[in-house]
């Protein structure tokens, strides 16, 4: 489908091109009626020529800038291409019900999408404004695409001398910008005592530009040196300073097989490199294994440079299940006389208050079950422990081989072996249907969490705890097997 810039040339072209035409006609009509005699209407008609072929050109000129930002969108659609291989979904050119359409339409793998507008080098805020917009009309009118809402992104093409005109920003962030370039000169002051102070006896000052010309940290360092005290600071003339003999030696002759032997060894280190280094650029295929679906909440912050702005956007809502892992992670686990509270601090942060109710009841359901209780009675529990596993085969070099990483919710320690805890949302489980649930849907992730614990800690993984709180049931796997 073509762009809308590129829509936009080709009616600007044809435009430029009706307007050239006309000018030509009535060019030839003033030439025909002057040689009538007519003089002054051949004048008014060859002013008017002159007029439509300004007017030709001024719709050229408008064509070239919409080729240009055409050429930009076709260079995104390009790079978004590769993303297919893994899963992603692309839509471009998306009617919606403002001026224009919606750039492209970049659907992740988990559901999460972006909407892009994309720009050849500069932007303003009301291009912020405009692709924030169609993220919160797509995220309400294709629900059927966009089941986790989309993201707003703005694409620059030609990144070097990005120019940004305006930008959002947070309340009170002027005042707290002008703080942190005090706080990082003084900083930079701090720096300079401390290396002016490693001299032992004596510190050398280059002063090229002379002692009043002197700036930046020169400046503030040769400023307040007490210079009119001699047994402190001493200024040297260049006159007086004595240059080091300078090594005459003769260069040592290379014979040509020396030669030919560095230059072989240098290609070879060039061949070693290339190849090292394009197998850097491959990159490793990474597995995630956790029972989140998202890890960060609805708030995204970027800080590109210290003159960026702080954008701060807001995505889609946090998945219940995630809210019930981040609430069980905070809680206190011996009485939980702070469940409330903090579900109610989760549910606001994550924008999902409505189903406040039913986080704090799959919280009270997990505080609950006998694996649970059976960790707080001991007291040797972790929360949320990270993990990586590699799955080196086939000779694969381990630092290239696949990985699988992930967070276990709850770990505790019962005798010399250890019991994973994990607990699942799942709305398709029963009491009487749990175990063949488990085993066919997170037998796979029980394996994963048994190896990944058991590498890292050195200790036998006993079993495999799978909480469906919602079901108000646990399953108990060990070697994939269920154990009652």
């Amino acid at each position: 489908m073509l762009s809308y810039p590129r829509r936009q040339q080709y009616r600007r072209l044809s435009r430029a091109a009706a307007a050239a035409m006309a000018s030509g006609t009535t060019l030839l009509l003033a030439l025909v009626v002057a040689s009538a005699g007519a003089v002054s209407a051949a004048g008014v008609m060859l002013a008017l020529a002159v007029g439509l072929g300004l007017f030709a050109r001024q719709w050229l000129s408008l064509a070239r800038r919409s080729r240009v930002g055409a050429r930009s969108e076709n260079e995104v659609r390009r790079r978004l291409t590769e993303l297919e291989r893994e899963g992603w979904r692309l839509r471009h050119s998306l009617r919606w019900q403002g001026r224009g359409d919606i750039d492209s339409l970049a659907i992740a793998p988990t559901r999460v999408a972006f909407a892009i507008e994309t720009k050849t080098r500069s932007y303003d805020d009301r291009h912020l404004e405009r692709v924030r917009r169609q993220a919160a009309w797509l995220s309400r009118r294709r629900r059927r695409w966009l089941v986790r809402g989309a993201l707003p992104v703005v694409c620059l093409v030609r990144a070097r001398g990005v120019q940004q005109h305006g930008h959002f920003k947070t309340p009170g962030y002027d005042d707290a910008w002008e703080q942190e370039k005090a706080h990082i000169e003084a900083e930079r002051l701090r720096l300079l005592y401390v290396a002016a102070t490693r001299a032992r006896e004596h510190l050398i000052l280059p002063a090229v530009t002379g002692v009043l010309n002197a700036k930046g940290l020169l400046g503030e360092l040769v400023h307040n040196l007490p210079l009119d005290d001699p047994r402190l600071v001493r200024r040297v003339a260049q006159d007086e300073l004595t240059l080091p003999d300078v090594d005459h030696t003769p260069p040592t002759q290379v014979a040509e097989a020396d030669i030919a032997v560095g230059v072989t060894e240098r290609e070879q280190w060039l061949e070693q490199f290339t190849r090292l280094k394009r197998g850097a650029a491959v990159p490793r295929k990474i597995e995630i294994a956790s029972s989140r679906e998202r890890a960060n909440g609805p708030l995204a912050a970027e800080v590109a440079t210290f003159d960026a702005a702080l954008v701060i956007g807001d995505g889609p809502p946090i998945p219940i299940g995630d809210a019930v892992h981040m609430v069980m992670e905070r809680i206190t686990m011996s009485d939980g006389h702070d469940l409330e509270r903090i579900a109610d601090d989760v549910c606001k942060e994550g924008a999902i208050t409505g189903d406040l109710p039913d986080v704090i009841a799959m919280c009270r359901a997990c505080l609950d079950s006998p694996s649970v209780r059976r960790a707080i009675e001991l007291g040797s529990f972790w929360r949320e422990v990270p993990f990586v596993v590699t799955h080196a085969a086939n000779g694969d070099p381990p630092e290239r081989a696949p990985l699988t990483n992930g967070r276990v919710d709850l770990v505790y320690r019962d005798g010399n072996e250890l019991v994973v805890v994990d607990y699942k949302t799942d709305k398709d489980v029963q009491k009487d249907t749990a175990e063949q649930y488990a085993l066919k849907h997170h037998g796979g992730q029980g394996d994963v969490y048994s190896q990944g614990l058991a590498n890292a800690t050195g200790m036998q993984v006993r079993e495999v705890v799978f909480v469906y709180c919602k079901a108000g049931a646990e399953v108990r796997l060990r070697g994939g097997e269920v154990v009652r």
